[in-house]
């Protein structure tokens, strides 16, 4: 099956040195390590789309390349004088569960160098399991060594104390199915890391009739993995744990995990937001595919660009800290997606009321082409108590978007409904 992987750069290529991102977690870094991610399923990456707002100058280029295992791939793309927009659908890289991947860029011309701008970035993967998909992250945040560290699922950001914070929601009906993560340094003798699942808040070890899905990495070790069945629900609450044990040397971990959906050429687009809504004005995130930096007021800093294959997003679900109000309040956060600053007749749309702290629609879809920008407005309504807040919705890639919408029996662009494969 195809999942699209969409995403705008937290922070931007350097003009003067290489730098490395992850795919899901695009914040370039002149660490190798800092911005590679494990990668948790087998299958092929392509169609490489980067976007930048900034044009890199007369006689200046930046080239992105997709690496693995440390080795730049044939998958890539060079931005040269006035280039805003460059594409690879010629090119198709293998890559295996275990494997590590990350964008790396090249900057040419000399001098201060090419502007990088802010490049959106997508990319195709193909899965060569029926129904799987990859999520991960990289940061640059080490790990607490005295007290648990939690992270995002299904789209990561820097590891805090805060479960809540830090949560992903379900949206698309199957199971997690593998764990694996890296240490920038080994946690020393007598000491190790202990990986998890969190599931509605309940750690997911093993015991009490759990699903064991902990990842040990300890004394000279540097990576783990684990394969499992969890099964989850829409509407469920996931997030990772890490756990020191004894005083393990504070250090950078990278994960990936993969899903098995239970319906093929489904995956999970999921965002979370790190800091609280307004409670009076109108908010905006990025739409998905990516951990976002805060809820703004402004919608043109808070939208990503769609990739080469057409994705529909679908059976939204949200997730809030805090309940807005108490009962009869009529306090409330409405949460739409927005396609080019603007919300698409039958576009999702949850409302989060009153006593709730979660909200699903599951009638409305939307499309999104390479053409477009897509974003998450959150509206309060009677100043409802200050929260974060994270959403996923299923996505479905469609790998044949010349087909013509006078045939109803594949669903054309206007039915709201695609084709995946398998």
């Amino acid at each position: 099956m195809r999942q699209t992987l969409i995403a705008v750069a937290r922070t931007n290529p350097s003009q003067t040195a290489q730098t490395y991102a992850a795919l899901t977690r695009v914040a370039f870094n002149t660490v190798e390590f800092s911005g590679t991610q494990p990668f948790a399923a087998s299958g092929t990456l392509r169609n490489l789309l980067v976007t930048t707002l900034s044009a890199p100058g007369a006689g200046k280029s930046l080239t992105y390349t997709i690496r693995i295992n440390g080795v730049d791939s044939a998958l890539t793309v060079t931005l040269s004088d006035a280039d805003l927009q460059q594409r690879d659908t010629t090119h198709a890289v293998t890559i295996a569960a275990g494997d590590t991947v990350s964008i790396h860029t090249t900057p040419g011309g000399g001098g201060a160098g090419p502007l990088t701008g802010t490049p959106h970035i997508s990319l195709d993967f193909d899965s060569d399991n029926p129904g799987e998909s990859v999520y991960g992250f990289a940061t640059t945040v080490n790990l607490s060594n005295s007290v648990d560290n939690f992270n995002g699922v299904f789209m990561g950001t820097a590891w805090g104390a805060t479960a809540t914070v830090q949560q992903n929601v379900v949206a698309a009906l199957g199971s997690l199915t593998a764990l694996y993560a890296r240490l920038a340094a080994a946690p020393g003798a007598g000491n190790d890391y202990t990986l998890l699942v969190m599931l509605n808040g309940v750690a997911q070890d093993g015991s009490g009739g759990t699903v064991d899905t902990r990842v040990v990495i300890s004394g000279t070790a540097t990576t783990g993995s684990a394969t499992f069945t969890l099964p989850l629900v829409a509407g469920d609450v996931v997030e990772l744990r890490a756990r020191p044990t004894s005083s393990p040397l504070a250090v950078i971990m990278q994960v990936g995990s993969r899903f098995l959906a239970t319906t093929d050429g489904e995956s999970q687009l999921s965002s979370s937001v790190a800091n609280a809504m307004s409670t009076t004005a109108t908010n905006f995130a990025y739409g998905g595919g990516l951990d976002n930096t805060g809820w703004n007021s402004s919608e043109t800093s808070r939208a990503v660009r769609g990739g080469i294959t057409p994705i529909t997003l679908k059976r939204l679900q949200v997730v809030c800290t805090v309940a807005p109000g108490a009962a009869a309040s009529g306090k409330s956060r409405t949460f739409s997606y927005r396609k080019n600053a603007a919300t698409p007749s039958g576009a999702p749309s949850a409302q989060v009321l009153e006593t709730a702290v979660a909200a699903s629609d599951l009638t409305s879809v939307i499309t999104v082409l390479e053409t477009d920008l897509l974003g998450m407005r959150e509206v309060p309504a009677n100043t409802p108590a200050s929260s974060n807040a994270c959403f996923t919705a299923i996505q479905v890639a469609s790998v044949y978007p010349d087909i013509p919408a006078c045939f109803p029996f594949m669903g054309g662009f206007g039915g709201g409904s695609f084709i995946g494969i398998s």
